[in-house]
């Protein structure tokens, strides 16, 4: 048994280093093949982050906008632009650097160290078995269903689960690389390197600011809404108006907004997994300015009804399809609940830029957004309860 493993072992490790082999000559043909388009496209999305970070949101959007314009998933190819870049000119730095670092916790030496307490088997049959245990499986291959568990949905409390069941799971858990996948699937290109937490990746999600994919954010407002006097003007029926806010975050830069006087169990059945059928529905995208700002941009067009413009060329001829077109951005911070971290989205902005195709003109409203409640984290079992992405594919 021992003789077939170690050649398997050996043939992963073959194919691994020529799939790292294939990976850095695609790399540099891809960017070698990058256009004028899409290098205008880069700068200008580079520009509309700085402007971001300052604080001239009307420009980040216009400059945004013109960057979607011209390549409509720049932020997708900017950042695998950036990673293909990173592994050309970096590959030997990281192979020295993964030689060298001695702070990070290696898997086989966490095994060892297992082995050291005279520990009697890592993972062992309790009952006799008549078929192949998982504990006959090589740590690679188990690593491979940790990182199916995961997903690209980061579902981290079921390999917390995963990881209770013995001392050999456990030790897949710790794998620095597994936490790294996870990391950068969190923050993306602005993920950096965690050498304030330590060099450990799994500290550093764990302390770090980061949105929950695994569940939506829930705002509950109410308004005043009034009803139609009586004939005799005796009364006016007052009905008070309850609604829900509800985001749901995507690791990839998206996010769902939907606002429905539905509640909140019903509405977020529709937000599970594509295809989004609710017409109430918008998608947008978010962006971590900092470690406690969350920035929210997503687009609305509203144009009348076939029937509604037949109805107006009736009344006048040379009348134009009026479509608007509505911009919103909304300015959030994260923050902590006395029951979890990163439970909490307060306002700190929010904004509307309509423009109107049949004049042409342009207007900016401020929203109130002091009369709306904080977003407040609720879990969605349904969301998780299925794997269909592996990490870091």
């Amino acid at each position: 048994m021992s003789d077939e493993l170690a050649s398997f072992r050996q043939e992963w490790a073959e194919e691994l280093y020529k799939d790292d082999e294939y990976e850095n000559d695609s790399s540099q043909e891809s960017i070698s093949q990058l256009n004028a388009e899409e290098e205008k496209a880069f700068q200008l999305f580079l520009k509309a982050t700085y402007l971001e970070k300052e604080g001239d949101f009307n420009a980040a959007v216009y400059f945004y906008r013109e960057a979607i314009r011209l390549c409509p998933n720049v932020e997708e190819t900017f950042a695998e632009y950036q990673r293909q870049q990173y592994l050309v000119e970096n590959k030997a730095k990281e192979d020295e650097g993964k030689e060298t670092e001695n702070n990070s916790v290696d898997l086989q030496e966490m095994i060892q160290q297992l082995t050291v307490l005279h520990v009697t088997g890592l993972c062992v049959p309790k009952l006799p078995q008549t078929e192949t245990h998982i504990s006959s499986l090589p740590t690679e291959l188990l690593m491979v269903i940790i990182k199916w568990v995961v997903s690209k949905d980061l579902d981290i409390r079921s390999i917390g689960y995963f990881s209770r069941t013995c001392k050999w799971f456990y030790a897949c858990f710790k794998d620095e690389e597994l936490w790294k996948l996870i990391c950068q699937r969190a923050w993306g290109i602005t993920c950096g390197k965690p050498k304030q937490y330590g060099n450990s990746w799994q500290k550093m999600f764990v302390q770090r600011p980061h949105l929950k994919f695994d569940g939506v954010y829930i705002s509950e407002n109410t308004y005043v809404h009034f009803g139609v006097a009586s004939v005799d003007s005796f009364y006016k029926p007052i009905k008070l108006v309850v609604y829900y806010k509800v985001f749901r975050f995507f690791p990839d830069g998206r996010c769902a907004i939907l606002v429905s006087t539905d509640e909140p169990k019903q509405a977020i059945q529709g937000l599970k997994s594509p295809p989004f059928r609710d017409p109430y529905l918008d998608f947008g995208y978010y962006r971590m300015v900092s470690e406690q700002t969350v920035n929210i941009y997503f687009t609305r067009e509203t144009k009348p009804s076939k029937m509604e413009f037949r109805q107006i060329k009736k009344r006048n001829r040379n009348a134009v399809l009026d479509v608007r077109e509505q911009n919103f951005f909304m300015q959030l911070k994260l923050e902590n609940t006395k029951k979890s971290h990163n439970n909490k989205l307060s306002w700190e902005n929010y904004h509307c830029t309509i423009k109107r195709s049949s004049t042409g003109t342009t207007s900016e409203n401020e929203i109130d957004w002091k009369q709306f409640k904080p977003f407040i984290f609720s879990r969605v079992k349904s969301y998780t309860s299925q794997s269909t992405s592996c990490l870091g594919v």
